[in-house]
């Protein structure tokens, strides 16, 4: 548990960055800097470096988040995540800083957080559990986190409509990038290496640190990345360059907009963005019936290579070594139904063979050949979304050569519901060290597995290799058909080689994706 000094403050401290001063302030044991203007952008157009200022620029509160199309938020996640909600406003390319050493030399590694909620929704302080303090102090790092441009705002394909909108579909990944700019020449002053990146993200997140890996002119801007729950096994999570194509014609078209007229589009005085967001909602339901998908998200162009898996690695997605994992159980969070963890044998066949069928007991026995420590009912919940993906795009990393790479799996049973095996997002608390501030995190062994997970990525931040005093065994590189090794983090930790592999195969064989993910 960790004890808390509330003194706070609010007079200093003074950074001057390459843009101009920024105030923060000290509060148990950290500067904070919140809400810092990274950049600045004209609606569908690329962010634009920041005009210098005269003066202090107060970054005592966090900055505006992007607005969303969709409610994120659902009554039964709140007890395995406690949302926040903040005011949300076009002007959000924002990010906050937290560090134990400001105007020095130190040159402490740096994690950048890339916040979750696929390409549509999210924040950088969306969850009570993104605060960083614990991890910073614990494990001398220094944390940024960003907010960017997110949905019809960041990923709006309006490349038919004029040359000025070539890359609209990929500006959300743009003011990532920009983010990644200011680290780069800002850091230093705040006590970071800026020399000594590592990009990490869970779900969205995780898939943003997939796009930047295929993206060239990202080179230099870090140096390492870190993919919780990051790939998906399902075409859901991405849009084609040339359904964007037809999502941005269908709107424009009911806005009663033509090529000539399009840049109206652009001021939110005559479109503010409730405008734009219900007239996408109202054509959404006819573009889904004619098969074009309305998902969010980045598009393979001449600034973004593609997913590596289908479009091919950069040098770029070679060369950075990576962290890439799931939980065994992404789709408990998406759940209506919890069965009892106290049913008998037969009760627990019978609630399977309502999910799996005919081919329950062979299922099953591959599962507890995989997690022989495992209780029989947490194969219901089973990942049918991440780990297929995830498994590939490490043999696809493996194959492409280069930096190591490390796979894990997050397995542990959570108090939630009498036991419910680590859901999609259950890492993030784990990783930021606040896990305190999670109603079903209050066992008597989070604190140990957080002190592990968390110790691991910033090992890694720290020097590319995830080993830490607080891990049970070695952590050893995966290679594809040369030790595929996962380690699985759980009450008691293990380093498994290839392990469920054939489970993985013959579970998504036989159960296909029926969770409709259109948040996470």
């Amino acid at each position: 548990m960790h004890t808390t000094d509330f003194y706070c403050d609010l007079h200093g401290p003074i950074v001057e960055s390459k843009r101009g001063k920024l105030r923060g302030f000290y509060e148990k044991g950290l500067y904070k800097f919140r809400g810092i203007p990274y950049a600045k952008a004209k609606r569908f157009h690329s962010p634009e470096p920041m005009d210098a200022w005269d003066g202090v620029k107060d970054c005592l509160c966090y900055g505006y988040t992007c607005p969303t199309i969709h409610n994120t938020s659902k009554e039964r996640m709140m007890i395995m995540l406690e949302f926040r909600y903040w005011p949300q406003d076009e002007d959000c390319l924002n990010l906050n800083v937290f560090t134990q050493n400001i105007n020095n030399d130190v040159k402490k590694p740096v994690m950048v957080f890339i916040h979750g909620g696929a390409f549509a929704n999210g924040s950088s302080i969306e969850h009570l559990t993104y605060e960083p303090e614990n991890l910073v102090k614990d494990e001398d790092v220094v944390l940024v986190s960003l907010n960017h441009r997110l949905n019809i705002l960041g990923y709006f394909n309006l490349a038919e409509y004029g040359e000025q909108y070539h890359n609209s579909v990929n500006l959300g990944m743009e003011d990532i990038v920009a983010a990644l700019k200011w680290v780069k020449e800002n850091i230093a002053k705040f006590g970071g290496d800026p020399d000594n990146v590592t990009i990490f993200g869970q779900s969205g997140g995780g898939m943003k640190c997939t796009v930047l890996m295929q993206t060239p002119s990202t080179e230099g801007l870090y140096q390492k990345a870190i993919l919780e729950s990051g790939v998906t096994s399902s075409a859901l999570a991405v849009a084609s360059y040339e359904d964007g194509l037809k999502v941005a014609d269908a709107v424009v078209k009911e806005l009663g907009l033509t090529k000539e007229t399009i840049s109206d589009i652009e001021d939110p005085e005559k479109y503010p963005y409730e405008k734009l967001r219900e007239t996408f909602l109202k054509v959404e339901p006819g573009l889904l019936a004619a098969g074009v998908s309305t998902f969010w998200s980045p598009a393979a162009n001449d600034w973004y290579m593609g997913d590596p898996r289908t479009a091919g690695p950069t040098d770029l997605f070679k060369k950075t070594p990576i962290i890439a994992g799931t939980a065994i159980a992404e789709t408990a969070w998406f759940n209506d139904v919890y069965p009892d963890p106290d049913m008998s044998q037969e009760e627990k066949l019978e609630t399977l063979r309502a999910r799996y069928g005919a081919d329950t007991e062979r299922l099953l026995e591959l599962f507890r050949k995989a997690y022989p420590e495992k209780d029989d009912l947490d194969y219901f919940y089973f990942d049918t979304l991440f780990r297929k993906g995830t498994i590939e795009y490490l043999d696809c990393k493996s194959e492409a050569g280069g930096a190591p790479i490390y796979s894990y799996m997050l397995s542990y049973d959570f108090k939630v519901n009498g036991r419910v095996p680590a859901w999609h997002a259950a890492d993030h608390p784990l990783v930021f060290k606040s896990y305190e501030m999670c109603p079903v995190m209050q066992d008597e062994n989070c604190a140990k597995l957080s002190d592990q997970i968390a110790g691991s990525w910033a090992a890694f931040a720290h020097s590319g290799d995830p080993n830490n005093d607080d891990l049970t065994c070695e952590w050893k590189p995966y290679r594809k058909g040369d030790g595929e090794y996962t380690y699985i983090f759980d009450k008691e930790n293990y380093l498994r080689d290839g392990y469920d592999r054939e489970l993985v195969d013959e579970t998504m064989a036989v159960y296909q994706n029926k969770i409709e993910m259109t948040n996470y």
